[in-house]
Order: C-alpha cells, then sequence, then structure tokens
C-alpha cells in the first residue's frame, strides 16, 4: 500500500495517456495508467507481465522490474 494524492495521480495518467497516444499506442486500461503515474512518483519499478507497461515505459520515465 503506498499513499497517493488521487488527483495529481490522476493528472500524471492523463499525461502518460497522451503521450502514449502521441507514440501510436492506447492503453487497454486506465488503471495501468494509474499505477505507472504512483510508480513514477515514488520512484519504485513495476514488475509486470503486461505489455502495457513496457509500452507505457517506453514513452516515460517508468522503471520495470527484472
Amino acid at each position: 500500500m503506498l499513499p497517493v494524492r488521487p488527483l495529481f495521480e490522476w493528472e500524471v495518467a492523463a499525461d502518460l495517456f497522451i503521450a502514449c497516444q502521441a507514440n501510436g499506442f492506447t492503453p487497454a486500461n486506465t488503471n495501468d495508467l494509474l499505477i505507472a503515474s504512483v510508480a513514477i512518483g515514488k520512484h519504485i519499478p513495476v514488475l509486470a507481465h503486461d505489455s502495457d507497461f513496457a509500452r507505457i515505459a517506453e514513452v516515460s520515465t517508468l522503471q520495470l522490474a527484472a
């Protein structure tokens, strides 16, 4: 469990969505964008077996766990 700033996290998620679309990719799930926004803000890598996170990482500072 991580503390979040709901409005800020939604704004970051929206920016991630725009960045993804600008690079020709639309994430399938907005929850992935919210998880990514929290992880970016907390500088925590995400461990996921979901191609959306890999694509989000390509257009942001999201770190993926190995």
